[in-house]
This record gives structure tokens, sequence and C-alpha cells, in this order.
């Protein structure tokens, strides 16, 4: 096609191919399959956000630690590495100094944690199936090529024929993952309501 110099020609190409990319997902209201997880997503909708179980101060610690330095700026344009570049006597008085907002940091640590409790619940209650490999610790996906990779080896080895291996890409899963399955999902299999309330889309 070329290359494409008109400014509006360029705008509505990318308006139309995200508004088909993040469009609502269509769904059958006659089928169970569809109807289902609609129903319990109105009720999960409905529930109260409960109480967690207490944060414990270790678990704070545990995260902040594991937050790493970035050279990123701020919205005044300052990296927090220029901070420590600052000779000494320079660093302005107290009375000069102004209150900022620490409100994305705390949100930040309080998702990191969560985050930590959901991995806990699915290890500990067998989510992860052996196939699965990325997005988790001790599950490499260069690990799961290497599996595949001995699995058709051994196939070809043993049949001594041609061997189909077939890849399907699920292209943008997680921006075009329909909510209410998801979340009909994890209330089949009993995850915890607070935690599931607390992660729901407001």
């Amino acid at each position: 096609m070329g290359i494409i110099n008109d400014h509006q020609l360029i705008a509505d190409t990318l308006a139309n191919f995200y508004e088909k990319h993040f469009e609502s997902p269509s769904f059958d209201v006659n089928r169970i399959a569809h109807a289902e997880p609609i129903k319990n997503y109105k009720t999960i909708s409905q529930l109260p956000i409960g109480p967690m179980t207490n944060i414990a101060l270790e678990e704070v610690e545990k995260n902040w630690k594991r937050a790493q330095k970035k050279k990123s700026i701020d919205s005044e344009g300052v990296s927090a590495f220029l901070l420590h570049k600052i000779p000494n006597g320079l660093c302005p008085g107290v009375n000069k100094l102004r209150p900022i907002s620490l409100l994305s940091n705390f949100g930040k640590c309080f998702e990191g944690i969560i985050h930590i409790r959901i991995l806990r619940w699915c290890s500990d209650n067998g989510i992860y199936i052996d196939e699965q490999s990325g997005f988790t610790s001790e599950r490499r996906f260069q690990t799961r090529i290497l599996s595949l990779v001995e699995d058709l080896r051994l196939t070809i080895a043993a049949n001594n024929k041609p061997a189909l291996l077939l890849f399907v890409d699920f292209m943008s899963a997680f921006d075009n993952m329909w909510h209410p399955a998801l979340f009909s999902t994890l209330l089949k299999l009993d995850f915890p309501v607070s935690l599931l309330r607390w992660i729901f889309p407001s």
C-alpha cells in the first residue's frame, strides 16, 4: 500500500482498528455458556466489598523490596536517580519544601500484595497445570519450548514418521478477555469472595 502521509487517513485507520479491537464482546443470552457467566457476573457486582485478611507488615516490606529502581521521570520531569547526585549542602530546608502525594505508590504496593495473594491461592489450589508456562515464577517459557522439542523428537523417533506441530496464537488475548467468563470461572473455583470483589472492575 505504501507510506501513508495523510494525517486524517492515519487517524481514521487507527481509530477504526482500535474501535473494533476494544469493542464489547458479542454474546447470545439464549446460550447457557453465555447466560450463566452473565448471571454470575451480575451476582458478583452486587456483593458488598468486604474486608480482606489483614495485611501483615512482612507483606508490605517484601513487596517494597521487590520494587526495582527505574530511571523514569515524574510529572515534574525529575528522575529519582538525580536525588542521589545532589551535592551536600544544596538540599533545601524543611520550610522550603512542599508536601507531595504518595497515593500512587501506596496503590502500587497494595496491588502488588493482592497479586502475590492471588498467585499463592493459585499455587495452593492446584490451578496451574504442568503444561502451563510463563507469567508465573518457576514456569519459564524457555522450559516449555525445550519440552515441546523433546516431545516432538520422541514422537518422530518412535513412529519413524513426520509429525505435525500446530501453533495457535490468540491475538491480544488479555485485551479481549470477556470479564463475565473470567469472574464466573473464578467463582466456580471457589476463589475467595473478598479478593474477587476487590479485583472486580468498578
